[in-house]
């Protein structure tokens, strides 16, 4: 008769080692984190932090910069002529630049008894050539419309963001790092550190 296989047993583990608490600083049951009204004394076991308003700061930082980068690329493309150097001037530079365009197309027309088909195609040419150069500056003054008002977006979040902020109590037995409560289903990035 065969002998049957010993049944599995998985590995054990090794034993955890024994909890050891952390040094009692008499904080421990308080909140890590307390909203604050201003002038209010800061409690026993709290210091007062400034959290500035980052994500109005850098979305609004961002948003200028690549309008502002977007309205000089045109303006490259361009020579910066015709206007287009304003542009090198934040947040006005785009209206600016729409006010110091000028366009004017001149098509030579003669009127000719005899005229010959070699005239006449010579002059749709020179039409068609008009209205693509009126569309082409159309469609610029059309751009350096939205930039503006996206450059103007972008400068004042990034002026509301440095000039917002909140401040916030944290207990004093935490680390000096960033502690920052998301809320339900967020997200975040954070580094830390000690000082």
């Amino acid at each position: 008769m065969a002998q049957q296989p010993a049944p599995y047993a998985p590995p054990r583990n090794p034993p955890l080692p024994a909890y050891q608490p952390a040094a009692a600083t008499g904080y421990e049951n308080l909140p890590p984190i307390l909203p604050y009204k201003k002038d209010l004394p800061v409690p026993p076991g709290y210091r007062l932090v400034d959290r500035p308003a980052s994500g109005l700061t850098i979305g609004g930082g961002v948003t200028f910069l690549a309008s502002y980068a977007a309205a000089l690329g045109l303006a490259a493309t361009q020579s910066f002529g015709n206007g287009m150097g304003y542009t090198a001037i934040p947040v006005v530079g785009p209206w600016a630049a729409i006010g110091g365009r000028s366009f004017s197309c001149k098509v030579g027309v003669t009127v000719n008894v005899t005229s010959s088909a070699t005239a006449s195609a010579a002059v749709q040419k020179s039409l068609n050539q008009c209205v693509g150069a009126a569309f082409d500056a159309l469609t610029t003054v059309v751009f350096l419309t939205a930039d503006g008002i996206v450059q103007a977006t972008g400068a004042v979040l990034f002026f509301v963001g440095v000039a917002s902020g909140s401040q916030e109590l944290v207990r004093a037995d935490l680390p000096k790092t960033a502690i920052y409560v998301l809320p339900e289903g967020g997200a975040a990035f954070s580094v830390s550190g000690r000082f």
